[in-house]
């Protein structure tokens, strides 16, 4: 079952068969590096994860990820397909929280994230332009430190996390 877009020259083939659970299983497993850490954080057995890993593997037709007892591990195809698959994710989820604000009748958020010397150089005109053009909107910042490696990704998920736990209808201002 194939989806075709485009015209004669330009036509893209989708499998039908790839489903969204396929897509977040995936994303989940690279970015755990563990099939077992992956199954905990989505809420799957192991055996169910791993099956649904299997599933994609068969519809792209070729192994996107290595498995061992340490973990798994991106194949040169896996990588290419990861970059795609988390941007399809991440559509997704924006264009339900767009039509969940619809719905709810929510203020439009903007979340940005500078660097403290940025913050205090550039921030303050582009916070008053921003509040000009879109006076009803919610600006959330977050500014930190530059870290290394998983600390800075750890830091600003946890700090997104909080902004979207917390109230709307504020600006918020996160600094470590």
């Amino acid at each position: 079952m194939w989806l075709v877009i485009g015209n004669d020259k330009d036509t893209i083939m989708i499998d039908r068969r790839i489903k969204l659970r396929h897509l977040q299983s995936f994303v989940e497993i690279a970015r755990q590096q563990s099939l077992k850490k992956a199954a905990e954080m989505l809420f799957f057995s192991q055996p169910a994860i791993s099956k649904t890993l299997k599933e994609l593997e068969a519809i792209v037709g070729t192994p996107l990820m290595t498995r061992s007892r340490a973990g798994v591990e991106l194949t040169p195809q896996g990588e290419i397909f990861l970059r795609f698959a988390e941007m399809s994710v991440a559509a997704l989820h924006q264009g339900l929280d767009g039509i969940g604000q619809i719905r709810e009748g929510s203020q439009t958020r903007l979340v940005i994230g500078a660097l403290p010397s940025v913050a205090a150089h550039l921030l303050p005109e582009a916070v008053l332009r921003f509040n000009a053009l879109a006076s009803g909107a919610v600006l959330s910042i977050i500014s930190g430190p530059h870290v290394n490696g998983g600390d800075k990704a750890d830091h600003l998920a946890a700090q997104i996390q909080a902004i979207e736990r917390a109230p709307s209808g504020m600006a918020r201002a996160f600094s470590r």
